[in-house]
């Protein structure tokens, strides 16, 4: 049973208004967006299908990360680089590849900071990709594996709503009835046996082709 510090220090590692960029990128949502290929009716069928693909890729990474040797450990180092290195290979697009590693040292040096965990401080310097260090970072506080991969999805869900609120004519109401009616996707993608495989073409060549936006509100 997860401890009342522990949820209290998930809830602040899945905020969005942490100081590590997360509210920057779009993960190619803003092309589709542009493009009229999503719009305010067809949303929540898009944010279903992003929770089903690419959050169930993100749900076997985290899940994978979760189970890494301890970070102490001789182990660890090898072990860390050949999981960032297979998550890289599942980014297609350059541009989300790299905003998953920024935000990913981002979130280690804040984190390092707030425990005061020397071990933590070395991650950084490697590829680190964000659901990696999450959910590294949620063992090291007392978050059991399901909560973790939970609460991963749930944010991810949430980055979306926030993305499309910023993009389209999305109102409050409206966005928070669509996480209310996935939150039973998002606890069956957690469950699910995954096999760490996604085909999510669009999305890719969304990403890849954000920089030739003509306007740009998001970096990715």
């Amino acid at each position: 049973m997860i401890d009342e510090l522990a949820l209290l220090r998930l809830f602040q590692i899945t905020d969005s208004a942490i100081p590590i960029g997360t509210i920057s990128h779009s993960f190619g949502l803003e092309t589709l967006v542009e493009d009229g290929l999503v719009t305010p009716a067809s949303f929540e069928q898009y944010l279903h299908d992003y929770i089903e693909e690419s959050g169930g890729l993100d749900a076997f990474f985290c899940r994978a990360a979760y189970q890494l040797p301890p970070l102490t450990g001789a182990q660890f180092g090898n072990s860390w680089m050949r999981l960032n290195a297979e998550i890289s290979a599942r980014k297609y697009a350059r541009e989300s590849r790299q905003a998953s590693l920024t935000l990913g040292r981002r979130f280690l040096r804040l984190a390092a900071e707030w425990l005061g965990a020397p071990e933590i401080e070395i991650l950084p310097e490697s590829d680190s990709h964000h659901v990696a260090a999450f959910s590294v970072i949620a063992r090291m506080i007392g978050v059991d594996q399901k909560r973790a991969t939970l609460a991963w999805l749930h944010q991810s869900a949430m980055t979306q709503v926030s993305t499309a609120q910023r993009l389209m004519p999305l109102g409050q109401n409206s966005a928070s009835a669509i996480l209310w009616r996935l939150k039973p996707l998002l606890l069956d993608v957690a469950q699910r046996d995954l096999t760490g495989e996604s085909f999510t073409p669009l999305l890719e060549t969304a990403g890849m082709r954000h920089p030739k936006l003509r306007v740009r509100l998001f970096i990715s």
